[in-house]
């Protein structure tokens, strides 16, 4: 795709103008330290800044510098994280502090081929940090930035992704500015995130929607084209909330699960009969085959949990079974309200306070 010099300029001088009077106050962006940019751009990942600063604030308190967080354990920082989504993005940022407290003792990476051997950390991302950081040049492509040039050019994929995504990169580098590229990074998300909406664009407060090819031909909402996603699929899972003869709890870790992996969760099972709903014999049945040391008591039957991800969702049928034990299995026996001390996902958190309200009432 051809973009003239003076069509580079004038685009890159509206956003540049644009972002000096309408950018956004965000947290991160009080200083050029690439680290406190690092962490805010993984946790960006998928996810809005409305969510995400809240976490954010919440995270660099505990952990202000990239040595204190390469010092924490994995399960502190998992419980800062609960709640965001997403949790390989925090084990990323915790392997790759340990990368950049060894390797690096501490100094947070300054090139773009350094940062791309972290974990988490793309091209877009790499290219952000530095641009942001240290104002090198460096173009970002993001969802927000996508739209933009999409709209702006109208650009179709013409059922080509891998030629559609090579000319994004290739129009994204040629409007990116040379003289301010850690501004025009921020201008152009901002621009996407703020203006250029995924559905209800505010088309009228956009500084080059007089120039947006979309726009004129009144066929914004064409862009970016809408993906043929697969249909969800619903996983279906038994839930077991042991209690032993103590009143305590069994957990155990999910290092099976790469959704959930290295959070703690009560003991759970793949539930293949898509159409019947568990039965007391079967759910007896189920803990004898797993537990066959423990003597299977009362059992109380909860209600059904549902929960959506991005990609699946998930029906969870929860189910206490009173215990008596001797030989513990593996895993870690807490109180009920102990859970709360340790990193558990927004689905199991919605199992527990189930139990809990029916414990209670």
């Amino acid at each position: 795709m051809i973009i003239s010099d003076s069509q580079r300029m004038w685009f890159t001088t509206q956003l540049l103008s644009y972002y000096k009077l309408s950018g956004r106050t965000l947290p991160w962006r009080t200083d050029s330290n690439l680290y406190k940019i690092w962490v805010s751009e993984i946790m960006l990942q998928q996810t809005t800044v409305k969510t995400v600063i809240p976490y954010y604030e919440k995270f660099i308190n505990a952990f202000p510098t990239v040595l204190k967080l390469s010092a924490a354990s994995l399960t502190e920082i998992l419980l800062l994280w609960q709640g965001l989504g997403y949790y390989q993005r925090a084990k990323n940022l915790y392997l790759g502090s340990r990368i950049i407290s060894e390797i690096y003792q501490g100094a947070m990476p300054g090139t773009l081929n350094e940062w791309l051997k972290i974990p988490g950390v793309g091209l877009s991302t790499a290219s952000a940090i530095l641009a942001i950081g240290t104002n090198q040049y460096h173009t970002i492509l993001d969802a927000n930035v996508k739209r933009v040039i999409t709209r702006f050019f109208t650009i179709s994929s013409n059922n080509h992704p891998s030629k559609y995504n090579k000319t994004l990169w290739e129009v994204a580098q040629k409007l990116t500015s040379k003289e301010e590229p850690g501004d025009y990074a921020q201008a152009i998300m901002d621009l996407g995130a703020t203006v250029c909406l995924n559905r209800n664009p505010e088309c009228g407060k956009c500084p080059i929607h007089l120039h947006c090819k979309a726009y004129i031909s009144n066929s914004v909402q064409n862009y970016p084209e809408k993906i043929n996603r697969k249909p969800k699929t619903t996983y279906k899972e038994v839930c077991l909330l042991i209690r032993n003869q103590h009143n305590k709890y069994l957990f155990v870790r999910n290092d099976k699960n790469k959704l959930l992996e290295s959070l703690w969760q009560p003991p759970t099972f793949p539930w293949p009969e898509t159409n019947k709903i568990p039965t007391l014999d079967s759910i007896n049945g189920l803990f004898t085959l797993h537990y066959p040391e423990f003597r299977s008591g009362k059992i109380v039957t909860l209600s059904k949990i549902t929960h959506d991800f991005t990609h699946r969702t998930n029906d969870v049928y929860p189910f206490c079974i009173h215990t008596e034990t001797k030989k513990n299995p593996t895993g870690t026996w807490l109180e009920i309200e102990e859970w709360k001390s340790i990193p558990v996902s927004t689905l199991y958190q919605k199992v527990l306070k189930a139990y809990l309200s029916v414990e209670q009432s």
